[in-house]
């Protein structure tokens, strides 16, 4: 029968069922296998750990990381001090409990850590080590006893004997005082702080020095810390410098050797143990039961722990890493994330209908992976609303997060009352911070010596992806981006010189670099004749620029000059859409009531709504602005805002002329490249197609006289044949 160990032993079983009662006096050395002594403790001692004479010292090896406050004359002091606290009853696994440290055999030279600035020493140094074998006979002290059985120390093991080990003939007494175990004749008795003899075998030595390498809050991580809770494995967690510093310690070259993809979270272990990948680790710390203690049990634990990495976490990530600031919202990719979640947690609610846990009646390795992997999609997305439907899974997730071993490494965990969205002000500052710090990638090319051989072709630089993800998650934070309509025209280049503008003596002189959003500038701030047009005829580049005529297909439709205009802007008042549905509400509200007794004062307010309207209907620009007055007071324009990423590479003026019921619509516009613009990107094509189009050539008398009255509002118009009304600049 084994008993179960708490504290840093493992278990010790004893199937003789022979325990004998001893006196105070304190024990007789066992001579167990390695020379290892036995230990007698007298009453009312709490722990004694006597070792015989020329017990065996075992040599071992630690490191000391220092902190730079330390360098000094009392340095190798303090090395040695650090050492005693360090090692000194701890548990190393392979050699059993550290007693006591007895030489120090060798200090190594310091190895500083990059980045940080601590010293690394290694140490070699013997101790005399306590590891109980199998077959030994060791003392034990009595600290509690109860009716399950006892509760002993032997040395620095706690260790739990079960009452089904104790001899059958011993009856526990509740009401002795204190409680004891006891013979019909109390020829024997067993209580509290006597010393009793154990015949061990069989052991298993749970570690101290194995590490966990994380970062701070990693969900990944938490799956192997609760399992460790379960198990007693004893895990120690660097996720902080100095012990770790995500994205450089991982990144070393000592850390790489260990693991070669530099992937957390991380185990090691004293004996040099490596593993990584969470399901991994968590496996290696789990108990029989939590893995599964029958070949189906396991294989249904396996099955729902590949379903939390294959069908729980891919949705998940897409959904909550927006969130968080991890990644860039996509609206599609998100609603897709949100119905796949709620496809998992529909089959996880139609498991869980008649089962208390995922596999069997007790918490297994199952359940720890899930509760891991839907963490947070509880605590930021799935608000009542949306996981009302999903009741059993809420009661086993609750259930769950309420085990002691899951509230230990979780916490208090606060689940979503709203919703979260996208934060952008959150994947700003990510996105900063990854600027700051260049992958080491870059940086190793950086310091590569430039080749002499065929220069090789350049490629498109991918961003290096986000330390914080998995392969998995850095897929899904691939998003292509949007092509540049322009990529396949030239950058820059000049404005080819037009010549004169028909004025005396009017060469503008030697044309330079142009630049559309200073001449942008000049149309809207300075005087347009004097100074905006000469210098769009000097600077204007033929070859890379254009000029267009557009003039609207459907004069017959045009009635209202407002609403006329607002076809340039391509949508009516936003005003008057909503005074109108609130006219057609009151209509609907007076023939309703019109047979009540309240007829007159409906009637009032309908013509409250009216004048309303009438009042706010929009009062068109006037016709005829100064020249020189600022553009940038113009309204702004619906059918431009559908151009809004064309503004970069185009400019128009485009005119209502006209009256009501006999009006129209014409243009100039100036766009890059040889070709109309619009049909580079379906978005600009929602208009362009109502218009006529024709190219007009810089040289001739007709194009500068539709560019210079177009641009000032002001000429005779010749070719529509109607008076100007008034105009829209896109800019």
């Amino acid at each position: 029968m084994f008993y179960h160990v708490s504290g840093t032993g493992g278990h010790v079983s004893h199937r003789e069922g022979h325990v004998s009662h001893r006196g105070g006096c304190p024990g007789v050395p066992s001579g167990g296998p390695g020379g290892v002594a036995a230990f007698g403790v007298p009453p009312g001692a709490s722990r004694c750990l006597p070792v015989t004479p020329g017990a065996p010292q075992i040599s071992l090896e630690h490191e000391i990381l220092l902190h730079p406050r330390y360098f000094g004359p009392n340095l190798l002091n303090t090395v040695k001090q650090k050492l005693f606290t360090e090692v000194e009853g701890t548990c190393t696994g392979k050699y059993g409990f550290v007693i006591a440290v007895t030489t120090i055999d060798n200090i190594g030279a310091g190895v500083i850590q990059p980045g940080r600035g601590f010293v690394l020493y290694p140490v070699r140094y013997k101790a005399i080590v306590f590891r109980p074998f199998k077959g030994e006979v060791v003392d034990a002290v009595v600290t509690q006893v109860n009716k399950v059985g006892l509760f002993t120390e032997i040395g620095p093991m706690s260790c739990f004997i079960s009452r089904h080990s104790i001899p059958s003939e011993m009856e526990f007494d509740p009401n002795s005082n204190p409680p004891c175990y006891k013979t019909v004749d109390e020829d024997i008795v067993i209580q509290q702080d006597d010393e009793i003899r154990l015949k061990i075998v069989g052991t298993r030595v749970d570690k101290n020095d194995i590490t966990l390498y994380t970062y701070p809050e990693n969900w990944r991580a938490f799956k192997a810390l609760i399992a460790a809770q379960y198990s007693g494995a004893r895990l120690r967690v660097a996720s902080a410098p100095p012990h770790f510093h995500f994205g450089h310690t991982n990144r070393s070259p000592q850390f790489l050797q260990k693991f070669p993809l530099g992937k957390v979270p991380a185990f090691e272990g004293d004996d040099g143990f490596c593993v990584f990948e969470s399901n991994a680790i968590a496996y290696y710390v789990s108990t029989e039961e939590l893995r599964g203690s029958t070949p189906e049990a396991a294989a249904a634990v396996l099955q729902w722990v590949n379903f939390a990495d294959s069908d729980v976490v891919p949705p998940a990530s897409t959904w909550v890493f927006p969130t968080l600031g991890i990644l860039h919202y996509n609206k599609q990719a998100t609603e897709v994330a949100k119905e796949e979640v709620r496809r998992v947690l529909g089959v996880l609610d139609g498991h869980l209908r008649t089962r208390t846990f995922l596999v069997g009646e007790r918490v297994s390795l199952a359940d720890i992976s899930l509760v891991c992997a839907l963490l947070w999609l509880y605590k930021q997305v799935l608000d009542p609303a949306f996981r009302g439907p999903f009741g059993n899974v809420n009661r086993w997730f609750l259930t769950c997060l309420n085990q002691p071993q899951f509230k230990a490494v979780l916490g208090e965990v606060q689940l979503c009352q709203r919703m979260a969205q996208f934060d952008a002000k959150k994947f700003a500052e990510s996105q900063a911070r990854k600027e700051k710090d260049p992958p080491r990638k870059e940086k190793e090319k950086e310091k590569e010596p430039p080749r002499k051989e065929k220069p090789p072709k350049k490629e498109e630089k991918r961003p290096e992806p986000d330390e914080d993800l998995d392969e998995c998650e850095q897929v899904l934070a691939a998003e292509p981006k949007a092509k540049d309509p322009f990529a396949h025209l030239p950058r820059g280049g000049t404005w080819g010189h037009l010549g004169q503008l028909g004025t005396p003596g009017g060469h503008l002189g030697t044309p330079g670099p142009f630049v559309l959003d200073e001449f942008k500038r000049k149309y809207s701030n300075e005087d347009t004749l004097s100074v905006a047009l000469p210098h769009f005829w000097e600077h204007f580049d033929r070859e890379g620029w254009s000029l267009w005529y557009c003039q609207y297909r459907y004069p017959e439709e045009l009635s209202q000059t407002f609403m006329s205009c607002n076809l340039i802007t391509g949508a009516v008042s936003f005003i008057l859409i909503v005074l109108i549905i609130q006219i057609l509400i009151q209509i609907l509200v007076l023939i309703i009531l019109i047979l009540m007794i309240f007829i007159i004062l409906i009637l009032m307010i309908f013509i409250i709504q009216i004048l309303i309207l009438l009042i706010l209907i929009p009062i068109p620009v006037s016709p005829h602005p100064h020249p020189s007055s600022p553009r940038g007071a113009q309204p702004d324009l619906r059918m431009f805002q559908r151009l809004d990423k064309l503004r970069k590479n185009a400019f128009a003026s485009v005119a209502l002329f006209g009256s009501d019921h006999d009006s129209s619509i014409s243009g100039v516009w100036v766009l890059r490249g040889q070709e109309l613009a619009f049909t580079l990107c379906p978005d600009w094509q929602v208009d362009y197609e109502s218009y006529t189009w024709r190219k007009l050539d810089p040289d001739s008398a007709e194009c500068r006289t539709l560019v210079t009255e177009y641009f000032l509002w002001e000429g005779e118009f010749r070719h529509v044949g109607k008076p100007f009304n008034q105009g829209k600049i896109f800019k």
